[in-house]
Protein backbone atom coordinates (compact mmCIF):
# COMPACT_ATOMS: atom_id res chain seq x y z
CA UNK A 1 0.00 0.00 0.00
CA UNK A 2 0.75 3.27 -0.80
CA UNK A 3 0.91 6.55 1.82
CA UNK A 4 -2.20 7.48 0.36
CA UNK A 5 -3.52 4.04 1.29
CA UNK A 6 -4.33 3.25 -2.66
CA UNK A 7 -3.11 -0.16 -2.93
CA UNK A 8 -0.68 -0.41 -5.72
CA UNK A 9 0.09 -4.11 -7.34
CA UNK A 10 3.54 -4.43 -9.27
CA UNK A 11 5.04 -6.75 -11.71
CA UNK A 12 7.41 -9.15 -9.48
CA UNK A 13 10.22 -8.97 -12.07
CA UNK A 14 9.95 -5.30 -13.26
CA UNK A 15 8.44 -3.40 -10.49
CA UNK A 16 5.91 -1.82 -13.15
CA UNK A 17 2.36 -1.00 -12.13
CA UNK A 18 -0.02 -3.65 -12.68
CA UNK A 19 -3.18 -1.94 -11.31
CA UNK A 20 -4.28 0.13 -8.41
CA UNK A 21 -7.00 -0.35 -6.02
CA UNK A 22 -8.65 2.49 -3.63
CA UNK A 23 -7.60 2.19 -0.21
CA UNK A 24 -9.32 -0.11 2.50
CA UNK A 25 -12.47 0.73 3.38
CA UNK A 26 -10.81 0.04 7.15
CA UNK A 27 -7.67 1.63 8.66
CA UNK A 28 -5.62 -1.66 8.52
CA UNK A 29 -2.48 -2.98 7.49
CA UNK A 30 -2.63 -5.79 4.26
CA UNK A 31 -0.32 -8.56 5.04
CA UNK A 32 -0.86 -10.87 2.00
CA UNK A 33 -2.61 -10.63 -1.31
CA UNK A 34 -4.69 -13.24 -4.04
CA UNK A 35 -4.90 -12.45 -7.10
CA UNK A 36 -8.11 -14.75 -8.57
CA UNK A 37 -9.41 -14.42 -11.83
CA UNK A 38 -12.29 -12.04 -10.77
CA UNK A 39 -10.93 -10.70 -7.38
CA UNK A 40 -8.48 -9.40 -5.30
CA UNK A 41 -8.34 -10.94 -1.99
CA UNK A 42 -6.45 -9.18 0.52
CA UNK A 43 -5.70 -10.07 4.34
CA UNK A 44 -5.70 -8.02 6.65
CA UNK A 45 -3.61 -7.80 10.57
CA UNK A 46 -7.08 -7.43 12.09
CA UNK A 47 -8.52 -10.40 10.67
CA UNK A 48 -11.12 -8.96 7.95
CA UNK A 49 -10.47 -10.65 4.23
CA UNK A 50 -11.15 -7.21 2.18
CA UNK A 51 -12.72 -8.53 -1.79
CA UNK A 52 -12.32 -5.92 -4.56
CA UNK A 53 -13.62 -6.84 -8.23
CA UNK A 54 -10.58 -7.04 -10.28
CA UNK A 55 -11.55 -5.45 -13.29
CA UNK A 56 -13.72 -2.24 -12.05
CA UNK A 57 -11.63 -2.00 -9.33
CA UNK A 58 -14.63 -1.68 -6.94
CA UNK A 59 -14.82 -2.48 -3.70
CA UNK A 60 -17.26 -5.85 -2.89
CA UNK A 61 -17.03 -7.13 0.71
CA UNK A 62 -15.40 -7.66 3.69
CA UNK A 63 -15.28 -11.13 4.90
CA UNK A 64 -15.41 -11.23 8.94
CA UNK A 65 -14.17 -15.15 10.22
CA UNK A 66 -11.09 -15.07 11.70
CA UNK A 67 -10.70 -13.66 15.12
CA UNK A 68 -7.11 -12.85 14.42
CA UNK A 69 -4.43 -11.39 11.86
CA UNK A 70 -4.75 -12.93 8.02
CA UNK A 71 -1.35 -14.37 7.28
CA UNK A 72 -1.64 -15.96 3.94
CA UNK A 73 -3.69 -16.60 1.17
CA UNK A 74 -3.80 -19.40 -1.30
CA UNK A 75 -5.85 -21.12 -4.20
CA UNK A 76 -6.09 -24.62 -5.29
CA UNK A 77 -4.70 -25.22 -9.08
CA UNK A 78 -8.37 -25.42 -10.67
CA UNK A 79 -8.62 -21.90 -9.04
CA UNK A 80 -12.07 -22.38 -8.01
CA UNK A 81 -11.44 -22.30 -3.82
CA UNK A 82 -9.23 -19.85 -1.57
CA UNK A 83 -7.66 -20.52 1.47
CA UNK A 84 -7.33 -18.49 4.13
CA UNK A 85 -4.26 -18.69 7.02
CA UNK A 86 -4.39 -17.05 10.01
CA UNK A 87 -2.79 -16.23 13.87
CA UNK A 88 -5.83 -17.71 15.21
CA UNK A 89 -4.79 -21.18 14.36
CA UNK A 90 -7.58 -21.74 11.72
CA UNK A 91 -7.56 -22.10 7.91
CA UNK A 92 -10.82 -21.74 6.25
CA UNK A 93 -12.01 -22.29 2.57
CA UNK A 94 -13.71 -20.40 0.55
CA UNK A 95 -15.71 -19.99 -3.07
CA UNK A 96 -13.61 -17.90 -5.40
CA UNK A 97 -16.03 -16.17 -7.01
CA UNK A 98 -18.27 -14.93 -4.39
CA UNK A 99 -16.63 -15.11 -1.50
CA UNK A 100 -18.77 -17.83 0.89
CA UNK A 101 -16.65 -19.95 3.60
CA UNK A 102 -16.99 -23.58 2.83
CA UNK A 103 -15.15 -25.28 5.38
CA UNK A 104 -12.98 -24.39 8.74
CA UNK A 105 -10.19 -26.11 9.26
CA UNK A 106 -8.48 -25.95 12.66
Amino acid sequence: AERSGTVTIRNVRTGETMEQLPPPRTECFIWCMLLAPSHVWMGTEAGPILLYHRHSRGFVKEIRAHSGGVYCLAQNAARTRVYSGSNDFTIYEWDIADGKPLRLMS
